[in-house]
Formats: structure tokens, sequence, C-alpha cells
């Protein structure tokens, strides 16, 4: 059920550039009740972010910037990372952080996190009338707090880990190919053509496949051909290729 997180934060992330649905209103609502609040989101609240992310990834306004900045790391600090997630600290700090919200001094942010939450004891009262109220903290809290914080690191990684700040997007952001098990867990629908996606904000994800070719990397790109991105680690779930700019793009 992690990967059911990670699956509703996409196509959530398709309604924030309002492309899961050509009729505006209906990507809204969509986006917002279906998608956003379901998974303790407000798609309006991650628009916003969202987009300071697209035009200066690595920039001081970045919303994920602590999830992929200052890679490599040493093995010992990603296996940290890994297991705050996997036990829940991660998701237990910021599950607190929206609580207090509901005592902010900022009506609109009270009023969005009562939305969410009453979506949340919606779905647990769906599951009690059904006869398994233990289905909603076991197969959809839980693994929001664990294993979707665990997919959602790896993903800011694989994005753009172990690159810069910089005005060409191909020093960035990461074309990468990934293991059979990666693409099942976070490469959704040929949703992850991510190097595009920062290029393209106003193009549906359909459009990347046919685009991705275009984007070969810089003729002096770091010779990290082929390695982990998390340097010393030697893990390989995740194998980055910068590719030689006469060599297209290929997706992942």
């Amino acid at each position: 059920m992690g990967r059911a997180h990670a699956q509703f934060a996409s196509l959530m992330h398709e309604s924030a550039h309002r492309l899961l649905f050509s009729h505006r209103a209906t990507n809204d609502f969509v986006g917002t009740w279906f998608l956003g609040f379901v998974g303790f989101t407000s798609t309006a609240a991650y628009r916003r972010v969202h987009m300071a992310h697209h035009r200066a990834e690595f920039g001081p306004e970045e919303p994920d910037l602590a999830l992929y900045a200052n890679y490599p790391i040493s093995t010992a600090s990603f296996r940290r990372k890994l297991t705050r997630d996997a036990l829940g600290r991660t998701g237990v700090k910021l599950l607190r952080q929206q609580l207090r919200g509901l005592r902010s001094p900022e009506a609109r942010i009270r009023r969005t996190q009562v939305k969410i939450f009453a979506v949340q004891l919606m779905l647990f009262a769906i599951c009690t009338a059904l006869g398994v109220p233990l289905l909603y903290p076991l197969m959809w809290l839980l693994p929001y707090l664990t294993v979707w914080r665990v997919i959602n690191r790896l993903r800011s990684i694989a994005e753009h880990g172990g690159m810069t700040a910089d005005t060409d997007k191909r020093r960035s952001t990461h074309s990468v190919h990934q293991h059979v098990l990666a693409r099942f867990f976070w490469s959704r629908s040929t949703l992850a053509f991510t190097l595009p996606t920062t290029s393209m904000l106003g193009s549906h994800f359909g459009a990347f496949r046919s685009s991705t070719q275009n984007y070969a990397a810089p003729s002096t790109s770091p010779t990290q051909v082929n390695s982990p991105i998390i340097g010393p680690c030697g893990e390989r779930l995740m194998n980055y290729h910068y590719l030689r700019s006469n060599k297209p793009n290929r997706p992942f």
C-alpha cells in the first residue's frame, strides 16, 4: 500500500499541473478530494510549492531539498535516513506538524487540515462499516508513515541526487534507467520522464516519450557513468547513466 500512496501522489502531481483532466474544475475537484486529501496532502498548497521546485531545483525556496541535497553520502548516513523513514519516525514527525495545523492562527491552514482529516475519518468509517476497522490503520495509515516515506526519499534522490544547481536542467535533473522493482514502485505509467518535465511544465506526460530524445547530457557531465548516486554505499537499486552527447536520452 506504500506503492498506492506513490501512485496517488503521481496522479495528484498531474492534477497540480492541471493535466489530469482537460476540464479545470473537474481536474481540481478530483485532484483535491480524491487524490490530495486522501493522501494527507493539499493539492492547492502542493501546487504552490511545487512551482518553486520547478523554478529552481536546489534553490532557496525548494521544498524537497532536504530529501536529495548533499549527495553522494556515506553508507552510514544513507542507512540512518532510510531507517528513520522505514520505522515511521519521519512520517510521525510530519503527521504531528499537520495536526498542529489544526490549531494554526491562519484560518486557511486550519480549514485545509480539517478537510484532510475529515477525509481520513471518512475512510476509517467506511472500513468500519465494512466490518474491517483495522484495514485503515494497517493498510493505509501505517504504509503512509513508513513505506511511502522510503519511496518518496528514493524517488527524490533518483530525480536530483548528486546533481547541482544550474540553469541547464541537464545538470540539476537526472535521466535514469531503473531496475524493474524500482520502476514498479515509483516510476509509474510513463510519469517519470523527469528531465523533460522540468522544462515542459505545460505538457502532458504522454508527450515526454517523443521529446526526451532531445535531452542529451552536456559534454562536460561529471564522470559518474553507471555510478550509483549514493556513492560509497554501493547500492544498485538505482543505477544512474549520464548519457553522452552523441546518444539519445532514453526514458526509464
